[in-house]
């Protein structure tokens, strides 16, 4: 639960420990008072101290780009904001520590399409509901305007930061700056990185112009975020947002906004993080996906942890020592319950277990933000000892698979976007393939009668009998249209009547293409349908890999192909007789080869 900001958003997070925790920290801070500063940090006065956590986790999320439900082109896609949801709160349970969570920015893709919009309102109502504690202004946020951005935070409760974005004029375009002149294998001049692509010099010195006379204004958004953990007594930890994209990509934006070099805007804003905020443990946030064109040694130089690019975090030296790590590994002696080696002499006491004592962590550390459209989010956990010094690291990477539960805070949420956003565009696909089965009966007329006397033509009455209206999986198979957009299904009540239950092309495959085509050749002429090869694009045939498209598993176990085919025929030539035979064509009795 947050509390009360001042400044620059700074606010308590109240944490859950577990009693084995909660014990020993109690006993810390009663031996702290015993004995001046053992076991905490002392600032000024012997009675103001800092008590550090034992660890904080780290949940990390990026490019989110729109994606609110599932993402990929094959089963079992990853991603979606309700699964999110999920993660968080398993964590948040699970922990014994204060758990926070930021995102690196690129939460929505700011389209000016009216339905793209719809969708957008939805991600920022998610993200007020997932209760992030900072989220960074990225790329992509520049398409809204800062009055946008602004309101869609104070309505939504997401706590943009951002330390060197301004408005427009405030700072002139950007240096670009070429790189180390390399010369290719043509020869031909041109400069390129290591990496054979144009790039950017590696950035380390202050490339800022003069700060405008009167002093450097405020940016839009606020440049950082404190935030002190409940129970953790004035332990501090400082977020700055960062816009770290190159100059060719920001200097276009202009026309919105302007934006500061990061070397100097890191630098600003640490320094007073450091000397005015007292700040313990400084976290940059950016939405950059790759520091190869950084001197990130010196840009970030007094930074303990920056969140950002790919590229993955080693595993600490400690990992194996630290008991509060999952990485760790106790001595073989423990381990493996191991008696005392023969040659070693005991006086018959039992010797006091050696506390270790691991010495901190090379700051800064760079951790990789999470994969694009939700699909993967970060976990990092930062260990600490008495003096607030991080002495250990963990770092996973999280699958946003079906094996998470959608959030139930996030049922409300779902279910608006399904009904204003997901069903029309789901919807609009299909309907570009599938015509459903009514358009059928102006050239087929008595085929839907017949069809409804078969099982397959009352789908929906099986969704409703087993209770099954919002499970999006029966979507795939019992109505038509959804075979290949396993990816975008709906809950069954979003589907119009058109296309429920398994009608004509649940078998036939897709009509639409086959009614357009009948309506360009009923605009010909007779002579020029004479001359005309045109194969039809509706198939009547039906094979066993139609139907196996949902009879699989457990739907195909009484399943036989050449009996419900039988069936199936029996109903259609009761409609349409069959096709004439050898005795019923007439005698070419002229012999001009038309029949008489």
């Amino acid at each position: 639960m947050k509390g009360k900001q001042s400044g620059w958003a700074s606010y308590s997070k109240e944490v859950n420990c577990t009693m084995k925790l909660a014990l020993k920290f109690l006993l810390l801070i009663l031996s702290s008072a015993l004995v001046p500063g053992a076991g905490c940090i002392s600032y000024g006065t012997p009675t103001q101290v800092k008590i550090p956590p034992p660890a904080i986790t780290i949940m990390i999320s990026s490019n989110t780009s729109s994606n609110f439900t599932p993402c990929g082109c094959h089963s079992g896609k990853w991603g979606g904001l309700p699964r999110r949801g999920s993660i968080f709160a398993t964590v948040e349970e699970s922990a014994a520590w204060p758990v926070l969570y930021v995102d690196t920015g690129d939460v929505a893709q700011g389209s000016q399409n009216e339905l793209q919009q719809k969708k957008d309102s939805y991600i920022f109502q998610a993200y007020g509901v997932l209760d992030y504690d900072v989220v960074n202004v990225g790329y992509s946020e520049l398409n809204f305007t800062a009055e946008q951005l602004l309101q869609i935070g104070d309505d939504n409760g997401i706590p943009w930061i951002s330390a060197n974005t301004y408005e427009p004029n405030v700072f002139p375009d950007l240096p670009i700056i070429p790189p180390p002149s390399m010369q290719n294998p043509m020869n031909d001049g041109l400069t390129t990185t290591d990496t054979g692509t144009p790039g950017e010099t590696p950035v380390s010195e202050s490339t800022t112009p003069e700060i405008p006379e009167g002093g450097l204004p405020d940016p839009i958004f606020e440049p950082y975020r404190i935030i002190e953990l409940e129970g953790y007594t004035g332990f501090k930890i400082g977020f700055i947002g960062m816009m770290m994209q190159d100059a060719g990509r920001l200097n276009p934006r202009k026309d919105k906004y302007s934006f500061e070099p990061y070397v100097d805007a890191i630098n600003r804003t640490v320094n007073q993080l450091r000397t005015v905020e007292q700040v313990d443990l400084v976290i940059l946030i950016c939405d950059q996906d790759s520091f190869d064109n950084i001197d990130a040694e010196a840009v970030f130089a007094d930074v303990d942890i920056v969140i950002g690019g790919r590229t993955n975090l080693p595993q600490s030296p400690n990992a194996y020592l630290n008991e509060l790590n999952p990485l760790f590994r106790p001595p073989p002696e423990v381990a493996y319950n191991m008696p005392p080696l023969e040659d070693e002499e005991s006086d018959g006491t039992e010797a006091e277990e050696e506390e270790v004592v691991l010495d901190p962590i090379p700051l800064p550390l760079l951790a990789p933000k999470g994969a694009g459209r939700a699909r993967l989010v970060r976990r990092l956990d930062l260990y600490f000892n008495d003096s607030g010094q991080v002495i250990d690291y963990y770092t996973a990477e999280i699958r946003v698979d079906d094996t998470y539960e959608d959030d139930p805070r996030l049922a409300e949420v779902t279910r608006g976007y399904d009904i204003e956003v997901h069903s029309v565009e789901v919807m609009s696909r299909v309907e570009r393939n599938f015509a459903g089965s009514q358009s059928c009966e102006a050239c087929h007329p008595g085929y839907l009668a017949a069809w409804s006397d078969h099982g397959h033509f009352h789908a929906y009455e099986t969704i409703v009998n087993e209770n099954s209206l919002d499970d999006k999986s029966c979507t795939r198979c019992h109505a038509v249209g959804f075979v290949d957009e396993e990816q975008y299904l709906l809950s069954y009540d979003l589907i119009p009547d058109t296309h429920k239950d398994v009608g004509c092309e649940g078998c036939h495959q897709s009509g639409q293409r086959h009614i357009t085509n009948q309506n360009y050749l009923a605009t010909l002429s007779t002579e020029t349908m004479s001359n005309m090869t045109t194969p039809d694009v509706m198939s009547t045939e039906i094979t066993v890999a139609t139907c196996m498209e949902c009879h699989t598993g457990e739907w195909a176990r009484d399943f036989n192909f050449d009996a419900s085919m039988a069936a199936a025929r029996e109903l259609c030539m009761n409609v349409i007789p069959p096709p004439p035979t050898l005795e019923d064509v007439p005698d070419d009795v002229d012999g001009n080869g038309v029949p008489d």
